[in-house]
């Protein structure tokens, strides 16, 4: 060091962090839990990615038993809540499910196939029980004229059944005192002795069969069209969403609004032929006599739901509706034909 030259300052160091046990030591960054489906971080109990419920239950029993009690729950009051306004609020449905309020509600496919198949369980019980079998003749049988053969004050005279087939014609006496079953056994015999002409066309030895096999088990027939009718529904839907799209053109509505409305409305008419069905079934008159009032709520309802859901003037409303009935049933009758004969050749 020079004479005069003052030593350097010394640097100041400072003080380090003091280690040791009485130190804060940082805890471990727990890792978030993932989705046991998909994988994704979860924040909160449901999945944001694929939507399922995470739950950190290591007894399975007792988790699929917690699963099933809430499903079934949360499907039965979606259900209740869905009965309800598509019995007594036409349109309501269908204007909830576009405002986006659909969880309480049951999807309008959901319900549509739910009713679908609800119906078509009540036809099958109701023809396998004979309830709902279709009466081919209803004779009014009397000893005394039965065994006379001569015709009575309560005795119609013999008619004659004509089957008229592209190469032959089968006749069948139509008499007041056979019964229900002798009638059809009857029937079924005289549309077999034709089966022997060989010139016919395999169509129509197809369809004789089937005709044949109609008559003696009417039950099986009226399951078989109950069934093609489901699925002929599949096709007739879209064309009626096709006609409301055309009657509201100006509406600037899509169409699929328009599907989701047929949907809600063929939804109410199951429910109601469902309920005159099962009114049917009962046997007792007054409870069929309801029945066949009821049925003439679904055109009032589909009147009903139109002037809610597409906000027009009553005198509007009702020419559109006319409208869409007379196009409907001009699909509808074909339609019907359609599904008896496909009924009855692949019974």
């Amino acid at each position: 060091m020079r004479d005069g030259q003052k030593p350097p300052l010394a640097k100041k160091r400072e003080p380090r962090a003091a280690i040791g046990p009485t130190a804060p030591v940082p805890p471990p960054s727990a890792a978030s839990p993932r989705c046991l489906n998909c994988g994704r971080e979860l924040h909160g109990d449901y999945c944001s990615h694929c939507g399922q419920e995470h739950v950190d239950d290591p007894r399975p029993s007792r988790r699929l038993l917690r699963e099933w009690f809430r499903d079934e729950f949360q499907f039965n009051s979606r259900v209740t809540s869905t009965i309800g306004p598509l019995l007594f609020r036409p349109g309501f449905l269908t204007q909830e499910y576009l405002d986006g309020r659909r969880t309480r509600y049951l999807p309008p496919l959901r319900s549509y196939i739910m009713l679908s198949i609800a119906l078509f369980a009540l036809v099958a019980v109701g023809t396998r029980s004979g309830r709902l079998n279709p009466h081919w003749f209803r004779g009014h049988p009397a000893a005394d004229t039965a065994a006379s053969g001569a015709a009575g004050p309560g005795r119609r005279a013999p008619a004659t059944l004509t089957f008229q087939f592209p190469r032959d014609t089968t006749s069948v006496s139509l008499d007041d005192s056979l019964s229900d079953r002798a009638f059809r056994e009857k029937l079924a015999a005289a549309l077999e002795r034709e089966q022997t002409d060989t010139a016919a066309p395999a169509v129509d030895t197809r369809v004789r069969d089937g005709l044949v096999r109609a008559v003696r088990d009417p039950g099986k027939f009226t399951e078989t069209v109950s069934k093609t009718a489901t699925q002929a529904m599949f096709v007739i839907m879209p064309l009626f969403a096709l006609l409301l799209k055309l009657l509201y053109a100006r509406r600037r509505r899509s169409y699929m609004e328009h599907l989701i409305f047929t949907l809600h409305a063929h939804d109410f008419a199951f429910l109601v032929i469902a309920l005159v069905l099962a009114l049917r079934m009962s046997g007792w008159q007054p409870l069929t006599a309801t029945g066949t009032v009821l049925t003439w709520t679904i055109p009032v309802y589909l009147f009903l739901a139109m002037k809610r859901f597409y906000r027009q003037r009553v005198g509007k409303t009702l020419v559109k509706f006319l409208l869409l009935c007379a196009a409907y049933f001009a699909l509808l009758i074909p339609t019907v034909v359609a599904v008896f004969a496909i009924s009855i050749v692949w019974l």
